[in-house]
Order: C-alpha cells, then structure tokens, then sequence
C-alpha cells in the first residue's frame, strides 16, 4: 500500500519535469533563433559590401578581387549583369543554385535578401 506522501513527491516530480522541459525549450529555441538571426544578418552585411564595392569600380579586377575573397568561404557569391547572365562565381553552381537564381527578379535593385 502506497502512502500519500508517495504521491505527493510523485506530482512534485512530474511538475518539476514539466517546468523544466518547457523552460528549457523556450530557452533553446529563442537561442537558435537568435543566433539564425546574427547570421543572416551577417550575411546581408557581407554582400550589401560587395555590392557596394563592385557599383563603384565594376571591372574586370573587382570582380575577379570579389571571388576571390570569397573562395576561400564557405558560401557561393554570384555576381550576375542585370538579366541575370552569371558574370562571375566564387564556387561552382550545384543546379539547386542555378534554379534559384533562374526564378530571381533582377529587375529589383536594392532589395537586400538572401537565396
């Protein structure tokens, strides 16, 4: 036979576990939105310098200088003329890229996002 302090520690437990399970998710999932967040953030910064750089000086040296930096990265800039020919690429495009880049309004000039 159980006594009732038995289930008392037993309810106490259980809300215990409860609490911190939620408490802890909330913390992990604010954490990894966060940090998505600084990333993405990040990356915009990077390419609106690019950007920036190659509308002052676009020849041949700067976009060879562009790629080049970012060879050494683990990301893939493209840089591509107005009807989106690909001029330049620090990596080899994989087709999921090159479909991307195909559905790419390159009309609109100044919209900072990422593909």
């Amino acid at each position: 036979m159980r006594h009732i302090s038995y289930y008392i520690g037993m309810l106490f437990l259980t809300a215990i576990h409860v609490i911190g399970g939620i408490l802890f998710s909330t913390l992990y999932f604010n954490l990894v939105n966060q940090r998505t967040d600084e990333v993405v953030l990040g990356l915009l910064n990077r390419g609106n310098t690019h950007r920036d750089v190659l509308e002052e000086s676009f020849n041949a040296e700067t976009l060879e200088h562009v790629s080049l930096m970012e060879s050494a990265s683990e990301f893939t800039v493209v840089i591509t003329d107005q009807k989106g020919k690909i001029l330049k690429a620090s990596h080899p495009l994989t087709p999921k890229m090159k479909v991307e880049l195909i559905h790419t309004e390159f009309q609109t000039q100044r919209k900072d996002r990422i593909l």
